[in-house]
C-alpha cells in the first residue's frame, strides 16, 4: 500500500507546479468478514491529460506526448507499477 500511494502523490507532485493543489481521500468502498475496499483518489492542478490519453495511463512505458510532460521526464512505470500492485492486492483478497 505505501508503495502505491508514493507513486500516485509521485506523479502529483512531479506534475504540479508549485503553487498548485494536491487532495488525496482514502474512502472504504466495501467491508467483507476478513477485509474491506478503499478507493484512493488524487486530484490535482497539475498539467492534466488529455482524455483520449486516458485508456493508455497504466501502461508500461507510456508517457504523455506534450513538450510540457516531457520536460518533466520519467520513465513511464510507475503508475504500470502502481496498477499491478493494486491488482496483486486484489487477488490476495
Amino acid at each position: 500500500m505505501l508503495k502505491i500511494l508514493s507513486n500516485l502523490l509521485s506523479n502529483a507532485l512531479k506534475f504540479t507546479p508549485e503553487d498548485g493543489l494536491i487532495e488525496i481521500s482514502i474512502k472504504e468502498t466495501k467491508k467483507l468478514p476478513d477485509a474491506g475496499f478503499i478507493a484512493i483518489k488524487v486530484k490535482d492542478t497539475g498539467i492534466g491529460i488529455p482524455e483520449e490519453e486516458l485508456p493508455k495511463l497504466f501502461e508500461r512505458f507510456y508517457q504523455v506526448e506534450t513538450l510540457q510532460a516531457k520536460k518533466y521526464g520519467g520513465t513511464g512505470i510507475g503508475l504500470a507499477l502502481t496498477k499491478e500492485l493494486v491488482e496483486l492486492h486484489q487477488r490476495i483478497y
